[in-house]
């Protein structure tokens, strides 16, 4: 019987070391699947590089819902439509990146056509930049030069 008690008395006191142990576990196993830490290491959005001013073509206004386009080595990161406002064609672009596109050029399109400006991709940067493109369709009229 003293042994009976002495047994009875180790696994009494035992039962909370196992209940502690046993609440450990599971919460260890239903934490460790979330995985928190990946959580708070991700960083922010970076931030896309804006583009917006005028669209020309032989310095004449595009037609309202021309597409402009944005490539970054010749792969496209963003598309707009062009938009009549106060008497001018005028576009707004946002160019998606990140921090290994510091820098790299931007070349953009209207209607398919590489306009003669580019731009340089900046996480954040809001720049006006007026597009255009010259078809090379003019006329040249010569005057004669008198000199008296």
């Amino acid at each position: 019987m003293k042994n009976r008690i002495i047994i009875n008395y180790e696994i009494k006191e035992m039962i909370p070391l196992f209940k502690k142990l046993l609440l450990f576990l599971i919460l260890f196993f239903i934490i460790l699947p979330l995985d928190l830490s990946r959580v708070a290491a991700e960083s922010p959005p970076i931030p896309p590089s804006y583009f917006w001013g005028t669209v020309k073509v032989d310095g004449e206004n595009v037609e309202s819902g021309t597409i402009i386009t944005a490539e970054i080595e010749g792969e496209l990161v963003a598309s707009t439509v062009v938009e009549f406002d106060d008497g001018d064609t005028v576009y707004v672009i946002s160019v998606p990146g990140d921090e290994s596109m510091e820098g790299d050029p931007i070349d953009f399109y209207i209607g398919g056509e590489r306009a003669k400006q580019s731009g340089s991709w900046q996480s954040g940067t809001n720049e006006n930049l007026n597009l255009s493109i010259f078809t090379g369709e003019y006329f040249l009229t010569f005057v004669p030069l008198v000199v008296k």
